[in-house]
């Protein structure tokens, strides 16, 4: 095959059948069972088969009763399975008897015209043309008539195999480094976290709440989003937080206030304000930066101020991200209605309280030493980012015909 072939296509309602799947009602439990038990077909959800070859469990199950009298579909072991909503365009075998949810088209393709296998890679290749489709619809979901109507590349079936033999062979390659180096930056991560801790588990000074330093503590105010504008202040929102440091980040909201406007002036950013997440993502914390002081900060987000002769506030930061301050974090959520931290969770926060020459000997140190990981991180995040851009180049390349395939060894 050289790049000069041009290969015919086939839509793929002419050369496979397709049944769209049902999702009886998730309030009746008379319906649902679990997939070990008695008398049950597996029912598939798209959670079940993302980022999957092939579907091997799921989470649930339909009594065989309920599938006959709905006259949902049942697939076979090898049916293709294509996801029409959320996860749009991900695709997965069978390798048992199941059915599945509306979300999801099963596709059993007629070997005189789609060589499974290299279906499956081909509808892969099209899954970011399926995705610009319905990010600029009306509709953000795909159905079956739009996926029967696809155009499929479809060369003789003796060559589809090959191609598919080519890709299954360069494609799990390409899988075991990706899996290699997320390996690694698990290994990475689980070593950042021991050096936090084994930091903190060092720490011989007296201990007790934060409160004794806070000289200022609120949450954000509410109304926002009337004032959003193209510039102006940054007005910082839950998603700004890290996960794992303490530097902001992420997209930049500005506001503009009218002329007489002074809301929020009371939880408007500072150098070096210490800032707790209270809604969502229990156990985020920051440090104001030069770039964010001056501006303003959501509901979401709890401002903590402190006397900077007893606590520096980065040292706070770190130690609220040991595997201590994260679990006191989350613990003083648990047990409401709603999952979030109040202001004394805050003040009760239990900290060591060194000198302040050890504070910033401290935060020196973890500065330091994870920096040195996140940047392995980051490398091993971009080796992941070229693999899975090579990956999907050499899919599109092999099943339109535009590379060699060489023989196999």
């Amino acid at each position: 095959m050289s790049g000069e072939n041009v290969w015919e296509r086939r839509r793929l309602k002419w050369g496979c059948s397709l049944a769209a799947g049902s999702t009886p009602p998730t309030s009746d439990a008379s319906f649902w069972a679990a997939p070990d038990a008695d008398d049950v077909v597996p029912f598939v959800s798209i959670s079940d088969m993302s980022r999957r070859v092939t579907v091997t469990t799921t989470q649930r199950a339909i009594s065989t009763r309920v599938v006959r009298e709905r006259r949902m579909p049942v697939g076979h072991p090898g049916t293709l399975l294509l996801a029409m909503y959320a996860s749009v365009g991900e695709v997965a075998f069978l390798d048992s008897d199941a059915t599945w949810s509306q979300a999801i088209l099963g596709l059993t393709p007629d070997p005189a015209h789609f060589e499974r296998r290299f279906l499956r890679y081909a509808l892969e290749a099209m899954r970011p043309d399926l995705l610009m489709d319905v990010r600029t619809n009306t509709q953000a979901n795909l159905n079956a008539r739009q996926v029967g109507d696809l155009w499929i590349p479809a060369p003789p079936s003796a060559l589809q195999a090959v191609v598919a033999d080519y890709l299954d062979r360069e494609t799990a390659q390409i899988d075991n480094l990706i899996a290699e180096q997320e390996r690694l930056i698990e290994l990475l991560r689980e070593r950042r976290q021991a050096v936090i801790d084994s930091v903190f588990d060092s720490v011989e000074a007296p201990r007790g709440q934060l409160r004794r330093a806070i000289t200022f503590l609120t949450s954000g105010s509410r109304g926002w989003g009337d004032y959003y504008a193209d510039a102006g202040a940054r007005f910082l929102r839950i998603g700004n937080l890290p996960r794992r440091s303490l530097a902001l980040r992420g997209q930049v909201q500005r506001i503009s206030l009218p002329e007489g406007v002074t809301e929020g002036e009371r939880t408007k950013l500072q150098l070096h304000d210490l800032l707790f997440s209270i809604t969502a993502y229990l156990g985020s914390v920051a440090v104001v930066d030069a770039a964010w002081a001056g501006g303003y900060v959501s509901q979401h987000v709890a401002l903590c101020r402190m006397d900077s002769a007893r606590l520096e506030p980065h040292f706070v930061g770190w130690s609220m991200l040991a595997t201590n301050g994260q679990h006191q974090l989350n613990a003083g959520a648990a047990g409401g209605t709603k999952v979030q931290l109040a202001l004394d969770d805050i003040r009760g926060l239990e900290v060591a309280y060194p000198s302040l020459e050890e504070q910033r000997r401290i935060v020196e140190l973890l500065d330091d030493q994870t920096a040195k990981i996140d940047q392995l991180i980051a490398e091993a995040e971009l080796l992941i980012g070229l693999a899975r851009e090579r990956r999907s180049a050499l899919i599109t390349a092999a099943v339109t015909g535009q590379i060699e395939i060489p023989e196999a060894s």
